[in-house]
């Protein structure tokens, strides 16, 4: 994932990804892998406690997988991809802007809060 298109709001720990961005993940290698690989991504909820329930929808060429984000700690989710392969995350619900959810009590931000990203792993399938 290019995080430079996206940048850093509140660190490099976690990357939030806002309503106007359109994730996605494309894997290049310099040699040929017939298995393809396995993606693990680190997910969070957008406000931690007080997040609202998320839906994300994970969609490439081998399939559609559905994911919910509750409050609470990172949930990981695995999906395979072959070389080449687009992978599109996208939100399912609607993202949430802090100022008109108040959710954080005197939080003013008028940016769509989705989901967070901690981390994202690839291993190549055997």
């Amino acid at each position: 994932i290019d995080t430079s298109r996206f940048g850093y709001i509140d660190g490099p720990d976690f990357l939030w990804i806002l309503g106007q961005d359109q994730p996605n993940l494309k894997i290049q290698t310099e040699d040929a892998n017939e298995n393809g690989f396995r993606i693990t991504f680190g997910l969070i909820a957008a406000y931690g406690g007080n997040a609202p329930p998320q839906i994300l929808r994970f969609q490439s060429e081998r399939g559609m997988k559905v994911v919910r984000l509750f409050p609470g700690p990172e949930v990981l989710v695995s999906v395979d991809l072959s070389e080449g392969e687009t992978l599109l995350i996208d939100p399912v619900l609607p993202c949430v802007i802090p100022a008109v959810a108040q959710l954080d009590s005197g939080n003013q931000d008028l940016r769509e809060m989705c989901f967070g990203i901690t981390s994202v792993k690839a291993v190549e399938i055997p």
